[in-house]
């Protein structure tokens, strides 16, 4: 459990459980899927620095953006499968 501690993992988390407040009983399971919320977490870095780059990256923004939803799609139904089969 110790890799769900990463900076990535933790921003990553801490983002979709604000974003998205009804999964925060699902944040339990969340260390199941450790290296897909820390690809989020580092998506959504890499869209905020885009972001202040001041229009000079719109294709890569544009880019970062898109990934940043399906990954956020994907975790959502992600982290309510795993409480699902716990149970929970």
């Amino acid at each position: 459990m110790n890799e769900a501690t990463s900076d990535s993992f933790q921003f990553g988390l801490k983002a979709l459980l604000k974003k998205h407040p009804d999964l925060q009983s699902y944040a339990s399971t969340a260390h199941q899927l450790t290296e897909l919320i820390e690809t989020y977490g580092e998506a959504l870095q890499s869209r905020a620095k885009y972001q202040t780059d001041g229009g000079e990256h719109e294709l890569i923004l544009a880019h970062c953006e898109s990934v940043c939803i399906e990954l956020e799609e994907h975790l959502r139904s992600s982290l309510s499968n795993e409480c699902l089969r716990d149970g929970g």
